[in-house]
């Protein structure tokens, strides 16, 4: 897919996510890929047309590095997608994150511990 198409990609989400602010008012993951293809088709929906879910995920990470209106794409663990509605309801959705990268991290670590993976190759020293 080319660079003029992601744009318009992600200013159809933009356009459709400023619709859906807070939680309770979050569009389902499937719904909003939906929408973007309709935007993107013309109003026309054909299979072709189709954003696929993984390059809609895509752009969405997209937005929330680069985007200033992206980085309040908040997503629920209810399903679906919003726009936080404020500074509290968008550190409430990061600090979740937080939460979870922290678990994996420690998952990892413990994981490779237990299989012995725990001394770096660039720091054992032969004596």
């Amino acid at each position: 897919m080319t660079e003029q198409f992601d744009k318009a990609a992600k200013q159809a989400i933009l356009g459709i996510l400023e619709k859906h602010v807070g939680e309770d008012a979050r569009i389902g993951r499937d719904r909003l890929r939906i929408e973007v293809s309709l935007r993107l088709g013309g109003g026309s929906f054909l299979i072709s047309d189709q954003i696929s879910d993984r390059k809609m995920r895509s752009l969405i990470e997209d937005l929330r590095f680069d985007d200033p209106q992206g980085a309040w794409i908040c997503s629920s663990l209810k399903g679906g997608y919003f726009t936080a509605r404020d500074f509290e309801e968008l550190d409430r959705f990061t600090s979740a994150d937080i939460h979870r990268a922290k678990k994996l991290f420690t998952r990892v670590r413990k994981q490779r511990e237990t299989a012995g993976l725990t001394e770096s190759k660039q720091l054992k020293l032969e004596i």
